[in-house]
C-alpha cells in the first residue's frame, strides 16, 4: 500500500484463537500479588482485558494485559505511553486509567471498570432518537476534552466507543494516542481516519473531530 499510513494486519483466525487460548489467564489467578482475575472482558491482537479484584483497595478494576511486554522495550514503551496519555484527561465520557504494573515478563495497566457494550455491538439493538442525540453529545464532549488537554486520540471508531449499561458513551483505548507535540501518526483504522492522516501521516486536533463525525 502506498503512502505513510499503515493498516493493522488481519491475523489468520485459527492463529488468533490459538494465541488467545495459550495466553488467557485462569480465573482466580493473581497478578503482581495484588489483582485477582475474575473474568476476561475482551481481547485484541496484542492485549487482553480482564475484570479483576484489587485485593489492596478492595475494588473491582479492568486490566489490560500484554503478554511478554515487560521483556520487550518497545511494547513496554507503548504501554507506558497509553497510560501517560490517558491520565492527562479526566472526563466522565473518557475511561479513567490508573497505573502500570509488571508481573514477570508480562505487563499490564489498571483502569476504571465499566459495564457496557462497544458501540458497534450496541447499534445492533434498537436505538431511540434521544439516545442517539445523547451519544452524539457525549462523543463531542469526549473529543473536546482531548483537544483541551492537547491530546490526539488517533483511533476513534465504533469499537473504541463504549455504551455503558446506563446508555452513556465513553471513549476508550488510547493505545496510539499522542500529544500535540508529536503529530506523526502511522497506524489506526483507515475507514475512520482523517484524509490528512492517510495522505501524510500528520494528525491535528481536528483529525479526531473528523473521525468522530464518520
Amino acid at each position: 500500500m502506498s503512502g505513510p499510513f499503515a493498516l493493522p494486519s488481519t491475523p489468520n483466525t485459527s492463529d488468533t484463537e490459538q494465541l488467545h487460548s495459550d495466553t488467557t489467564l485462569a480465573c482466580q489467578s493473581m497478578l503482581a500479588d495484588r489483582f485477582r482475575i475474575l473474568s476476561p472482558l475482551g481481547n485484541g491482537a496484542q492485549a487482553t482485558v480482564y475484570r479483576a479484584h484489587d485485593e489492596l483497595l478492595n475494588i473491582e478494576v479492568a486490566i489490560k494485559l500484554l503478554i511478554g511486554a515487560a521483556a520487550n522495550p518497545h511494547q513496554m514503551q507503548t504501554l507506558r505511553n497509553e497510560v501517560l496519555v490517558a491520565r492527562k484527561i479526566q472526563h466522565s465520557n473518557i475511561i479513567r486509567v490508573h497505573d502500570v504494573f509488571a508481573d514477570g515478563e508480562n505487563a499490564f495497566f489498571t483502569m476504571q471498570l465499566v459495564s457496557g457494550l462497544p458501540l458497534n455491538e450496541r447499534l445492533l439493538r434498537s436505538t431511540r432518537p434521544q439516545q442517539y442525540e445523547q451519544w452524539r453529545l457525549d462523543l463531542l464532549e469526549a473529543v473536546l476534552a482531548c483537544q483541551t488537554a492537547g491530546i490526539h486520540h488517533g483511533d476513534i471508531k465504533p469499537d473504541n466507543i463504549l455504551i455503558t449499561d446506563e446508555d452513556r458513551l465513553m471513549l476508550i483505548d488510547f493505545g496510539i494516542g499522542h500529544t500535540v507535540d508529536t503529530c506523526h501518526q502511522t497506524s489506526g483504522n483507515r475507514q475512520y481516519a482523517a484524509p490528512e492522516v492517510i495522505d501524510s501521516g500528520i494528525s491535528t486536533l481536528q483529525s479526531d473531530t473528523y473521525s468522530a463525525g464518520v
